[in-house]
């Protein structure tokens, strides 16, 4: 019989090509060795089967990794998985160092990452936030500064209920707010939130800031009648302000058959800006006149105020006007009636600050 070794190699294998071997299998308690033979198939299949399984040691709950493939040592990696909350939620964690997943493409084949789950959150530097913030507590919570460098886009497909253009884009880093423009909302306010306070302008540098206030008072026919001389104060003088109202309306409500006070002919329902610059000073910046205020006392009504010719706010040789702003009757006005009627007056105002605004403006126009 030939030496084993001096037999032609088979380097491509086949599953069909056969093996001598010596059978060990037990007979009557005894080892009879005979020789057999085994196909290739046959013993991939015992290699890969249940009674051959591959043990060992290593750290539970822990993904192992290769930490000396060329002489097969196999090491711990820094991913383990631990258990969340009371249901079948897991946490995989990545310990000792800075995690990075890098890959190729994009597209619903691959190269996306997709939490399904209604709950799911992605939490980004949350422990960077005032409070560690361990968990995420939202969809998609961000502890530190975030860069969109494409569009952002706000909606489930193109609704653009915020949205903000990048390069590509024409104009390139224009704002929209695709809910607002087209007369969806327009004075349909339906709940307290929503009623206008505020418009909204840009200053030095694209920041939003808030522009004009739209204020609102509610005056009892009491107060009203109350009004001859003096009057009372709406908005208080400020040390940095000039308040300037840009435009008044008064909304009469009598219930309980109620009637509005009358004022006397002639006489008019005034806003006014009082000064107080070494004296005080008021002049007249919007008026009712009788004729209109009279008019039906007993129905609701909304009146206009209509802007005076002499709008003006005095200061001195060295103050600027910061005035306040009242609302008075240059004269007489009459509580005859019974009931109730209440008055709502809404005024649209800017403030502006003469320093910021205006001689220290840094778009400031110098004609020469």
């Amino acid at each position: 019989m030939a030496i084993i070794y001096s037999y032609p190699k088979v380097t491509t294998p086949l599953a069909t090509d056969v093996l001598v071997l010596t059978d060990t299998t037990l007979r009557a308690g005894k080892r009879k060795n005979q020789t057999k033979s085994l196909a290739l198939s046959d013993l991939a299949a015992y290699v890969i089967s249940g009674t051959s399984t591959i043990t060992g040691t290593g750290t539970t709950n822990t993904l192992p990794i290769w930490s000396d493939g060329p002489n097969g040592v196999l090491g711990d990696s820094a991913i383990s998985q631990a258990n969340v909350g009371t249901g079948n939620a897991k946490r995989i964690s990545v310990t000792g160092a800075r995690m990075t997943i890098t890959g190729n493409g994009g597209d619903a084949d691959g190269g996306t990452l997709n939490l399904t789950a209604n709950s799911a959150r992605l939490g980004i530097a949350t422990s960077a936030y005032p409070g560690s913030i361990t968990e995420p507590e939202a969809s998609l919570d961000v502890g530190k500064n975030a860069r969109v460098r494409g569009s952002l886009n706000v909606g489930s497909t193109n609704e653009q209920y915020l949205f903000v253009s990048t390069t590509g884009d024409t104009p390139v880093g224009y704002v929209k707010m695709g809910y607002y423009g087209t007369g969806v909302d327009y004075n349909l306010s339906s709940s307290p939130q929503s009623s206008t306070q505020y418009t909204t302008a840009f200053s030095n540098g694209g920041k939003i800031c808030e522009d004009e206030r739209i204020m609102t008072f509610k005056l009892s026919r009491e107060v009203m009648a109350g009004l001859a001389g003096i009057g009372k104060e709406l908005i208080a003088q400020d040390s940095n302000f000039t308040y300037i109202v840009k435009e008044a309306y008064i909304y009469s409500v009598p219930t309980s058959g109620g009637t509005s006070p009358i004022i006397s002919t002639g006489q008019d329902l005034q806003i006014t800006y009082q000064t107080q610059n070494n004296g005080i000073r008021t002049t007249q910046a919007w008026r009712i006149n009788s004729t209109q205020f009279n008019l039906d006392p007993d129905k609701r009504k909304l009146t206009a105020f209509r802007q005076s010719v002499d709008t003006v706010a005095v200061g001195t040789q060295f103050a600027v006007p910061k005035s306040s702003v009242r609302i008075s009757v240059n004269g007489s006005i009459s509580s005859a009636g019974t009931g109730i009627c209440d008055f709502f007056l809404r005024m649209r105002v800017k403030n502006i600050d003469f320093n910021d605004d205006i001689k220290n403006n840094t778009q400031l126009i110098t004609i020469t």
